[in-house]
């Protein structure tokens, strides 16, 4: 009778017969794995080959575009040459080179931004870059995107750091006043554009578009222009904005009340908010009343669909110190035509603050579905 196996020794006769098959089997495991590797990096080989075929390709295109558009970057290295230049013959020379050449599409666009951001401060450059900027954008010679870059460049002119300077009387302000009011009268242009009958329709929506570019400008303009005339002017025309990126205004009233005296009051901003497009006759009656009263209230966004809508009229406000000011707020409204309402005190968020430089005088008005 043969000995009986013992536990080690079966351990042993199955190690025998699986370590080769383990063995094979990682052998046959790693071959996949270098195949699958081979394969990812030709993959990968192709997707590059493919990627800067494609880019190839872009670059032909965008080539051909130039060419065809009659763009000669040549002159933009030769203008900013000039630019530079300590001689203010040449300076002057170079800036009215750069508008007509844009003007004609042998530059690109965004030059003119640029030459409003350096060369604003010079009040022989600065009255030509106003009168040129405001020409091109009422030109009809020229495409939309150098009118909208213009227009970019006007608001560059009168930055909210320029009105700030204005307010506290700045050691430039003849410059600085002529951009505020140059920003101030295109605005006010735009306006007059988006609602006239006499326009045509794209040309309106442009106007819109163009005018909405300088929401953030104008708010501050209302808030510290240099005189009760230019801060009435420039709330008017911003109460033709439609849809304002509230988060823009607040941004651009941040950065002026960042170059303020400390305790210099900051007009309040009321944003209104409407359920549907049949209640905007009513709001852009409201917003009218509110810039009479001195409140600043840049455009009327339509949050069907978009937010909450409440059952009431809501004026919302951030502080308790600013309950007073919304409780006016919601009388004002009422007295104007709104059928209901309440106020909301609403806790503001981390982004809330962020956003706005000073959230006691940051309010927002949601009408109800049966508001108005």
């Amino acid at each position: 009778m043969p000995p009986k196996k013992t536990f080690s020794d079966w351990l042993q006769f199955v190690a025998t017969i699986v370590s080769p098959l383990l063995l094979a089997w990682l052998g046959f495991a790693n071959e996949r794995v270098k195949e699958n590797l081979n394969r990812q990096a030709d993959f990968q080989k192709q997707a590059i080959e493919q990627q800067n075929k494609v880019i190839d390709r872009q670059d032909k295109i965008l080539k051909q575009q130039f060419e065809q558009s009659g763009t000669r970057f040549e002159h933009t290295e030769a203008i900013f040459n000039n630019l530079t230049n300590n001689e203010p013959q040449k300076k002057r020379l170079a800036v009215l080179t750069a508008l007509a050449f844009v003007h004609e599409g042998q530059l690109p666009e965004f030059m003119l931004p640029v030459l409003a951001i350096n060369e604003s401060q010079d009040a022989e450059i600065g009255g030509y870059l106003r009168q040129g900027l405001t020409e091109l954008t009422v030109s009809a010679t020229v495409p939309t995107s150098v009118r909208d870059a213009a227009v970019r460049a006007l608001n560059e002119l009168a930055s909210p750091e320029d009105v700030a300077k204005l307010a506290k009387g700045g050691t430039d302000q003849p410059v600085l006043r002529a951009n505020v009011q140059a920003v101030t009268e295109l605005a006010t242009n735009l306006a007059n554009r988006t609602s006239s009958t006499a326009v045509a329709p794209a040309e309106r929506q442009t106007a819109k578009d163009q005018l909405q570019q300088l929401a953030p400008t104008l708010s501050v303009v209302a808030i510290s222009g240099p005189d009760e005339a230019t801060r009435a002017q420039a709330a008017s025309a911003l109460e033709k904005t439609s849809g304002t990126d509230s988060h823009r205004v607040e941004q651009a009233v941040a950065t002026l009340a960042a170059n303020l005296p400390a305790d210099t009051k900051i007009k309040s901003r009321v944003y209104l908010h409407i359920a549907s497009e049949a209640q905007r006759p009513l709001a852009e009656a409201l917003q009218s009343a509110l810039t009479v009263n001195n409140y600043i209230s840049p455009g009327i966004q339509n949050v069907a669909g978009k937010g909450y809508i409440p059952d009431t009229l809501e004026v919302r406000y951030f502080s308790e110190e600013s309950k007073a000011r919304a409780e006016a707020i919601l009388k004002l409204l009422k007295d104007k035509g709104a059928k209901d309402g309440r106020i909301s005190l609403v806790n503001p968020s981390d982004k809330d603050l962020r956003i706005s430089s000073d959230i006691t005088s940051h309010f927002e008005v949601w009408a109800g579905k049966n508001s108005f």
